[in-house]
C-alpha cells in the first residue's frame, strides 16, 4: 500500500487518543499504530479487505476474526467512546474525557461565552 496523505493527516489524532488514555491510567488498553508503508500488513489481516487509514479494534480475550473497524467521523472524543464500547476490558471515560483538565476548563469557559452572547442578543431583540 502507497504512502497517503489521509494516513498522515490523522496521525495527530492518534497520537491524542493515545496519549489521553495513557494520561486517564487506562491501562488494560494499548494503543499501536501500524504503518503500512514500511511493514507487511500482519498475517490475520491478509485476506480482509479495508482501506487506509483504518482503525481496528483487537478486544481483550478475541483477537479473531471478524475483527471490528472503526466508521465514524475520526474524532478524538469519537474514536475514545468507540474504543470504549468496543473494548474485551471495560473500563469508564470522564466526561470530556478526550480533553486535559486545562482544555476541559477553557471549553467550559467558551461555551459561558457563548451562552451569555446569546442572552445578550435575545435580550436585544
Amino acid at each position: 500500500r502507497q504512502d497517503n496523505e489521509a494516513c498522515r493527516s490523522l496521525a495527530p489524532y492518534y497520537k491524542k487518543v493515545a496519549r489521553r488514555f495513557r494520561e486517564l491510567k487506562i491501562e488494560s488498553l494499548s494503543i499501536a499504530r501500524y504503518d503500512l508503508t514500511v511493514a507487511v500488513v500482519p498475517d490475520r489481516f491478509k485476506h480482509i479487505d479495508f482501506e487506509v487509514p483504518a482503525l481496528v479494534i483487537l478486544p481483550a480475550f478475541s483477537k479473531s476474526p471478524p475483527f471490528r473497524f472503526f466508521s465514524d467521523v475520526f474524532k478524538v472524543a469519537t474514536v475514545m467512546n468507540w474504543i470504549q464500547t468496543h473494548a474485551g476490558a471495560k473500563f469508564e471515560l470522564p466526561e470530556l474525557a478526550h480533553f486535559t483538565d486545562n482544555e476541559q476548563k477553557l471549553f467550559k469557559e467558551q461555551i459561558k461565552a457563548r451562552e451569555l452572547r446569546r442572552l445578550e442578543r435575545e435580550k436585544e431583540l
